[in-house]
């Protein structure tokens, strides 16, 4: 991503400078820190040489990736928020290993844990783009067996939904049902190459069956990346996203 070094760099600093001191109380030349009566005086050194990084970090955060029409937050057993991120990353994924001449993923799977902020109704900014996903995931492809799918899919059921793409399912109490994988009705027979994070690919929110894939294929596409991309991508008026029933009760 452009900007993507300094913009690490920059927003470090500035967490750093917005909290490595908290005064107790504040004095007219200094801070009371905590278990030190004296006084510390501000380092204006310091803060000179961070306010040119805040202010470039404040105008590369402020810029508008898109507009939307509502708010979208998470929920279960789907929302619009899970439904969109899955989606972004679904399509921008794919698209890359497309470029990398190989097969596509067949889904995408994520979990309502990693969304953590929800994305407003109007201006869509990259700063909300990091309120939302503030991990450094990357999306990795995943080929599981028959028996690990259909333990995914159950896996689904029992958390009462998670963010998902081109997979459908009904759940009936922990188990899933009626799943339809691009439109088609589950082979439990098959393999399938599954679209997920790094994170819940290492066992991450007690994915077990994912830690021990047929193969596993890095994309070098980072979750936070994706969303992005894909808010780029959208027209310049409002979009609309909506729940689909892609998972139901």
């Amino acid at each position: 991503m452009k900007y993507k070094g300094f913009l690490l760099l920059a927003f470090s600093i500035s967490c750093i400078a917005c909290s490595t001191v908290k005064p107790y109380a504040y004095e007219s030349k200094g801070f009371l820190t905590p278990g030190n009566s004296g006084l510390v005086e501000e380092d204006s050194v310091l803060i000179r040489e961070i306010d040119p990084y805040k202010s470039k970090m404040l105008e590369i955060m402020s810029e508008i990736l898109a507009v939307s029409a509502q708010p979208l937050e998470k929920g279960q057993p789907e929302s619009l928020l899970g439904n969109f991120v899955a989606d972004a990353c679904y399509e921008r994924a794919n698209l890359v290993i497309s470029e990398q001449g190989k097969l596509k993923a067949d889904f995408c799977v994520l979990n309502n844990g990693g969304l953590r902020s929800a994305l407003p109704q109007g201006n869509i900014t990259l700063k909300n783009c990091f309120e939302l996903m503030p991990f450094e995931n990357e999306l990795v492809m995943l080929t599981l067996s028959a028996q690990s799918t259909q333990d995914l899919l159950n896996y689904i059921a029992s958390k009462g939904g998670v963010p998902v793409s081109n997979l459908q399912m009904k759940i009936s109490g922990s188990t899933a049902e009626s799943v339809l994988i691009d439109g088609k009705p589950v082979d439990y027979k098959k393999e399938y190459f599954v679209l997920t994070s790094d994170y819940l690919a290492n066992g991450g929110d007690d994915m077990k069956m994912f830690q021990n894939p047929i193969a596993i294929e890095k994309t070098g596409l980072k979750v936070r990346d994706a969303i992005v991309e894909h808010l780029r991508s959208l027209p310049k008026q409002p979009f609309t996203a909506k729940a689909d029933g892609r998972i139901s009760r």
